[in-house]
């Protein structure tokens, strides 16, 4: 199972390479470092993706509303007009 850093091990880490001290990191810190790197990036392409669905979706609800409004109008005024409709048939 994937282990994350904690905010200590990150801050250790990053102090060591800033000192100089690249023979301490293994390359397993490293390659965790990489894993929760592109887990975040993954998770940050699923949320976009995630939120232009949402988007799309109360586009639709939006159009549908319009659409709607405009068939309650319709039919009013086909309620208005049609006695004479009905009179000239």
């Amino acid at each position: 199972m994937f282990k994350r850093f904690s905010k200590e091990d990150i801050n250790d880490l990053r102090a060591r390479i800033f000192q100089g001290q690249l023979d301490i990191i293994s390359l397993f810190d490293l390659q965790r470092l990489i894993n929760e790197r592109d887990a975040f990036e993954f998770m940050v392409k699923q949320q976009e993706a995630g939120q232009q669905r949402i988007n799309e979706f109360l586009t639709v609800l939006e159009i549908q509303s319009q659409l709607e409004e405009q068939i309650k109008e319709l039919k009013q005024r086909l309620e208005k007009y049609e006695p004479s409709l009905n009179q000239a048939v």
